[in-house]
């Protein structure tokens, strides 16, 4: 299963809301181990691709923060080091 936590403690960023909106799984499903590595990937990939509005240009994710991820988890963080969004496995 698919979870998200925005953290934020003031107002959510736009590109957060579109992410979530066009998330490429199964929010429900249950991922196996093997599995899991493979589908950790292919939302790595999505998540460095993906373009959102920024003040009338299309900015990149993967240039404009930083995504770490592990087996089961994916963080993004602002160029200064503060998490925003983390996309975890169960």
């Amino acid at each position: 299963m698919a979870r998200f936590n925005i953290i934020r403690p003031k107002r959510t960023p736009n590109w957060v809301l579109s992410l979530l909106v066009g998330f490429p799984y199964d929010r429900g499903a249950e991922y196996a181990d093997a599995e899991c590595e493979s589908v950790i990937n292919g939302v790595l990939d999505y998540v460095r691709s993906f373009q959102y509005l920024r003040r009338n240009a299309w900015e990149c994710l993967g240039s404009t923060h930083f995504i770490t991820s592990t087996d089961r988890s994916i963080i993004i963080s602002t160029p200064n080091g503060v998490p925003q969004l983390t996309i975890s496995l169960n």
